[in-house]
């Protein structure tokens, strides 16, 4: 069991690997919204630099975990579902 359990687990990362799932113009307007955003809190936060690097992390970190969940197929994510 556990062993079939490996290869199933091998098997989707191999396939999550094999191209990647992006939409170009949806990225592009993201990566838009993004920038307006840390202009405006420039602004607002009064050039304050500290707040700019965090909430630039934030993005960064989020763009990340959407490119990971990206790669799984929806099935598994069908699957998951009940448990998430």
């Amino acid at each position: 069991m556990i062993d079939e359990l490996q290869v199933r687990l091998v098997n989707l990362a191999r396939r999550m690997m094999k191209r990647p799932r992006i939409d170009i113009p949806l990225a592009l307007g993201l990566i838009t919204l993004a920038t307006v955003g840390l202009v405006t809190l420039y602004s607002a936060s009064g050039g304050n630099m500290a707040m700019i690097g965090g909430q630039a992390a934030r993005f960064v970190m989020g763009g990340v975990l959407v490119m990971l969940i990206s790669r799984i197929p929806p099935q598994t994510l069908r699957t998951w579902t009940p448990w998430l």
